[in-house]
C-alpha cells in the first residue's frame, strides 16, 4: 500500500510540475535484506482527469492514503 501511495505521490508531482497531464509510467524498487522487488506502473491520462473532476469525494481517499504513509514511516 505505501509503494501505491508513493507512487501516486510522484505521478502527481511531475503532473504539477510540467502543468500538463500525460500518461505516465513509473518504477519503483524495494529491498529487503538481500530480496529486491521491482514494480512498475502506469497512470493513464484519463485516471488524472478523473481525479480532477471532483477532488472533494477523493480528499478522504488521499488523507487515509497519507495517515497510512506516515504510520508506516515511524
Amino acid at each position: 500500500m505505501q509503494i501505491a501511495a508513493e507512487l501516486l505521490a510522484c505521478g502527481n508531482k511531475n503532473i504539477r510540475g510540467d502543468a500538463k497531464i500525460t500518461n505516465q509510467v513509473l518504477f519503483a524498487i524495494r529491498f529487503i535484506s538481500i530480496y529486491v522487488t521491482f514494480y512498475k506502473t502506469e497512470i493513464p491520462f484519463g485516471y488524472w482527469k478523473e481525479l480532477a473532476k471532483n477532488p472533494d469525494e477523493r480528499k478522504a481517499v488521499l488523507t487515509t492514503l497519507t495517515k497510512i504513509r506516515q504510520y508506516l514511516l515511524k
